[in-house]
């Protein structure tokens, strides 16, 4: 029950420009703003229970799984395993605002806000409201661990509802969710949304908590809303809240006299669960009612070719598409026309060229060649990519004349061709060449029918069954409709765009690069589509080649497709056939091997076949302690198939027999005297050095670092391997090499110092030089690199090394006021996004766009706030008080908002009482607290009135004075109050026709007085613009005897029409 009963004390609050003097008793009148009430009896009850003595502790009782009680307004408690995840109703008394549309397309609203009627009990309960809306709240637990909500709306009006957003609750998590769906979302207090759009996205939400893992999904129908709205402000209790919003979604509007059911699901699973499992249900039922309808079973690797170099117009006259990247080509003469000469020149290191390229292309047993500019590059980035073969003779004459002949040459070969499409329509307009981006945008028929034509175009003149579609987000239009649709008119072909979104993957292949932070197919992609994939650009140095090895494998191996560059002995070819080998030798393990008996696989080694080889060298690496299997890995280590060598150095890490230490320190150590760029794909490298981190090795890793004339790329190797070692020993070594003077030209081995100390224990020596590292400025080596890429090189070490200082450093305050400092001085967004990602993954705290102070202020723990628990005015004095939250603290006070003239310094008692003051006077307080950790902000500025001595009369200028007391002013019937009259003069009296919303009066109920007690019950002040509510406070005597769900106890407008307006609570 919710009841507010009368009492001679209560709480001050804010006094404005309008008094509302609202006397329930003659004891006298104490200051009160409703509308916080609630709040500050939260937090005074919170103090009085930790503050209580507990005289028997009685045991603990866990209940496991997830546990749900309701109450009178519904849901009341959400346990599981004993932690309560149900923080509270979001709104104030089930405030709902739902948006109108009218004929012209203008929105409105009508009626309040606020439930007039409710009818049911708990899990069960209808509502409406004063627009006629009625919503049905349904909770049920059918299924363990899964709470299932129901929502049927009803709009019984002649206008559609297009927006009807209902904040169902909050929801409690021990500290900032970490993982789950967009986990970065919750540091910054974005909004998580749970697929709105159902053409376009599983509506699902995950959440990974340190206490439970939890799902939120939605039926699979027409557009509605589930959002996730996470709080920045973290409780005083240390929980984090967030908000549940469900709804109506203008794309699917609630009709004139339509009733809508929506279900909802919020699944519950232990810590360390996938969510994507938990959930699994919605993308299966995403599957059946989105088929992926697109199939391409090659998944073999696709050549690339890149022709020219972009934005030569200007640069190479004679050149200007940039063939072959060479400045010293003439094929267009200065009056612009193609010579006869120039012709026959490009022609002929074209088709050398496609020589090559198709033996590179058989060498890998490719599928296919995608030819990225067959129009050439004249224009720079990034509309490079003309992507319109249709205009290929007005763009580029010379290729549009041997176009036929050339393209024929691979599809003799066995190869199936692809070329670019550029997504809007490319302009051609040599004088808007250096326009950034210049490209019509278009709308979704109009693109889909354009990029359609383009296909149509390329598959009858050459056959073309591939399609790179570029500068995708230029056009803002295109859904996962438009592609499905190119899809449906062209069923034959692999389109392949850049930008993808989630269905997109239903109807074609996304494209996806290490440069544009992509990691192949998303797993969620995966969830609903198993067999969708990528086709994957991996272009990095021959280092991240090596690094990310492992990482394209696993893809690989799922299905999708590398893009390689084949038209020279590139590292991307041989990496990419090492990656393939070993999918297909994974793919051929036989289960009669598996954990096989020494003798067999000591036999399986000496196979010729090397997909055997290959999982002899897997199971030796069990046996750890047998000497029979370090030594034939040792053999193996020479094998002549790179793969199968690869998987030995793997076996050699896990036997960790320190016999074999000499021999992956030379493996580390080969082809040095080589051009490491061109021969990463020929030695093991990498392999060898991290398999010396997980023995352990540390002297030889050492030894590696600091052999003469050593390759860079060896020594970041090394020092990684020094990072999985997890030991301590690592730290001097890493130390003494982060704190050596770096030019632009070593700069990266600071990069993988940094991410190898962020493995390893926590210690001092490494905490100062990542804070040195915070403040490096390199020279520029001997290596070309312009100032731009030296100031990249630099953020690059600040990055990892914020990443780093925040896991050697946590509670550090050295590590946190570094961490600060960089934060402050690095001004650009995304790096201080970035260092602001570490000092919460240091300290569990974030604020979002906080200042230097105020991180500190954040971190550091100053005390929070004062806030006001009691107050009460005399003749001449105040007392008040307010929750301890530091060692001292400092009281202003004056005459006039925010002009404090006087100052009381290191107060300590509580409560506290200011004397000497003027009876019958406002007088307006803060308070700051103070402890070693350093100082509050101000509290909340506070409003306390001294009274007159014997004085019954409004102070000058209240707008209205109701008196419980006095019955001449009181209209009751039936023991109800339905007219409260005005003792001011003013004639602002209150009113409340309907039975069932009357207070009820009650005789000497409190000290001989008589109180009014509103159960829900509110009445209505007269719709006059003096009553400026925003504006007002109203004094009160209340005595609250129930607290939960406070609701509205008078409000502005005696008419339903005027309902909506904000009621004074």
């Amino acid at each position: 029950m919710n009841r507010f009963d009368t009492s001679p004390f209560s709480l001050f609050k804010r006094l404005r420009k309008v008094f509302l003097l609202f006397t329930l008793t003659l004891q006298g009148t104490v200051l009160l703003s409703c509308s916080q009430m609630y709040e500050e009896y939260q937090t005074t009850q919170l103090q009085l229970m930790t503050r209580q003595p507990q005289k028997t502790k009685l045991p603990l009782v866990v209940q496991k799984g997830l546990v749900v009680k309701y109450n009178q307004n519904g849901l009341a408690s959400l346990t599981y395993n004993n932690h309560e995840y149900y923080g509270g109703e979001a709104t104030f008394n089930h405030a709902i605002y739902a948006d109108y549309q009218a004929t012209d397309g203008s929105t409105f609203r009508i009626g309040g806000p606020y439930p007039q009627k409710k009818v049911g009990y708990g899990n069960d309960i209808t509502r409406t409201y004063e627009n006629g809306i009625s919503i049905r709240t349904q909770y049920a637990v059918e299924k363990e661990d899964e709470l299932q909500l129901t929502l049927t709306f009803s709009n019984p009006n002649d206008k559609p509802i297009v927006n009807l957003l209902i904040q169902q609750f909050k929801l409690l998590f021990p500290k900032r969710p970490s993982g789950g769906t967009t986990p970065w979302n919750w540091q910054r207090g974005y909004n998580i949304r749970g697929g709105v759009n159902d053409q376009e996205k599983p509506p699902i939400i995950g959440i990974e908590t340190e206490k439970a893992v939890i799902v939120l999904t939605k039926q699979i129908s027409q557009p509605e809303i589930l959002q996730i709205n996470p709080q920045l402000k973290q409780l005083k209790s240390g929980l984090t809240e967030a908000i549940l919003m469900l709804g109506i979604h203008k794309e699917a509007p609630l009709l004139p006299g339509e009733t809508r059911k929506m279900n909802y699901r919020i699944q519950f699973a232990p810590p360390g669960s996938d969510y994507l499992e938990v959930g699994s249900k919605i993308y299966k039922d995403w599957q059946i009612k989105h088929p992926k309808t697109f199939k391409w079973p090659d998944r073999r690797p696709i050549g690339t070719e890149f022709l020219c170099r972009s934005g030569q117009l200007y640069s190479w006259p004679h050149n200007p598409r940039g063939w072959f990247h060479d400045p010293d080509l003439y094929i267009i003469n200065d009056a612009g026309q193609v010579t006869k000469a120039g012709q026959a020149e490009f022609k002929k290191r074209l088709f050398e060229r496609a020589v090559r390229v198709i033996a590179n292309l058989q060498e890998l047993n490719a599928q296919a060649l995608i030819i990225w500019d067959i129009e050439g590059q004249e224009a720079p980035h990034p509309i490079s990519y003309v992507g319109d073969p249709r205009i290929l003779g007005q763009i580029a004459p010379e290729m549009d004349a041997i176009a036929d002949e050339y393209i024929q040459k691979f599809k003799k070969a066995g190869f199936k061709i692809g070329l670019t499409l550029g997504a809007p329509s490319y302009i051609v307009d040599k004088k808007k060449f250096y326009w950034n981006g210049n490209r019509k945008v278009k709308s979704d028929k109009e693109t889909v029918a354009e990029l359609a034509d383009k296909i149509a175009y390329a598959k009858k003149r050459w056959g073309v069954k591939l399609f790179y579609i570029d500068a995708w987000a230029l056009n803002a239009n295109v859904s996962a409709v438009d592609i499905q649709a190119l899809h449906e008119i062209h069923p034959d072909v692999l389109l392949i765009p850049e930008w993808e979104d989630y269905q997109w993957w239903a109807y074609s292949a996304g494209y996806r690069t290490r440069n544009l932070s992509e990691s192949g197919t998303p797993p969620d992609v995966r969830a609903a589509f198993p067999d969708a994939f990528s086709v994957n650009q991996f272009h990095g140095t021959y280092e991240e080649q090596s690094i990310f090895y492992d990482w394209i494998l696993e893809e690989v191996e799922r299905g999708d497709i590398i893009l390689f560059h084949s038209w020279y002995e590139s590292s991307h070819k041989h990496g990419t056939k090492h990656l393939y080998d070993e999918v297909k030798y994974r793919k051929q393990r036989n289960p009669k091997y598996v954990d096989a008996d020494l003798n067999t696989l000591l036999k399986l080694a000496e196979s010729t076949k090397p997909a055997e080889r290959y999982q002899a060298a897997e199971e030796l690496g069990k046996k750890s302690g047998v000497r029979e299997a370090v030594n034939m890995c040792l053999d193996m280590i020479e094998d002549k198939d790179w793969v199968v060598a690869k998987r030995a150095i793997d076996a050699l890490g896990q036997l960790a027999a320190p016999i074999t230490i000499s021999y992956l320190k030379a493996k580390a150590l080969e082809f040095t005297e080589r051009n490491d760029f061109h021969y990463w794909y020929q030695n093991h490298a990498y392999v060898a050095t991290q398999a010396l981190g997980k023995m352990g090795a540390i002297p030889a890793l050492q030894e590696i670092i600091n052999t003469p004339d050593i390759q860079i790329s060896r020594i970041q190797y090394a020092v990684e391997g020094l990072g999985k070692t997890g030991n301590r020993a690592a730290i001097p070594i890493l130390v003494k090499l982060m704190n050596q003077p770096a030019d632009s030209d070593t700069s990266d081995i600071k990069v993988y110092v940094a991410k190898a100390l962020e493995k390893l224990p926590s210690d001092e020596s490494a905490i100062s030089a990542l804070i040195n590292a915070l403040q490096i400025k390199l020279k520029l080596g001997e290596k070309y690199c312009k100032e731009s890429c030296l100031q990249n090189k630099e953020n690059a070490i600040k990055v990892e090394t914020a990443k780093a200082l925040a896991q050697q450093g946590k509670g550090n305050p050295k590590a946190i006021n570094a961490l600060i400092d960089a934060y402050q001085a690095n001004e650009r967004a995304n790096r201080q996004e970035l260092i602001a990602y570490a000092l919460w993954k240091m300290t569990g705290k974030f604020k979002l766009n906080a200042t230097a102070s105020e991180w500190r202020q954040l971190v550091f723990q100053a005390p929070d706030v004062p806030s006001l628990t009691y107050s009460e005015g005399g003749n001449k004095e105040i007392t008040f008080a307010w929750i301890a939250t530091g060692d001292y603290y400092t009281v202003k006070y004056g005459t006039s908002s925010g002009n404090y003239t006087k100052t009381i310094d290191n107060v300590t008692s509580l409560p506290y009482t200011i004397k000497g003051l003027a009876p019958g006077t406002v007088y307006y307080v803060v308070v700051q607290a103070h402890d070693e950790n350093g100082d509050s902000q101000p509290s909340e500025e506070e409003v306390v009135m001294t009274l007159l001595p014997g004085d019954n009369t409004p102070p000058l200028g209240a707008a209205f004075w109701y008196d419980a007391d006095d019955s001449s002013s009181l209209t009751i019937l039936k023991g109800k109050v339905i007219e409260w009259q005005d003792k001011s003069g003013n004639q602002n009296n209150l009113k409340q026709s309907v039975e069932s919303l009357q207070p009820k009066i009650v005789k000497k109920a409190l000290n001989g007085h008589a109180v009014i007690r509103f159960d829900r019950d509110w009445l209505s002040t007269p719709d006059h613009p003096s009553l400026n509510f925003s504006e007002a406070t109203m004094y009160a005597v209340v005595k609250a005897t129930a607290i939960k769900g406070w609701s509205a106890i008078f409000r502005k407008g005696l008419k339903s029409k005027n309902a909506s307006k904000s009621p004074i609570t």
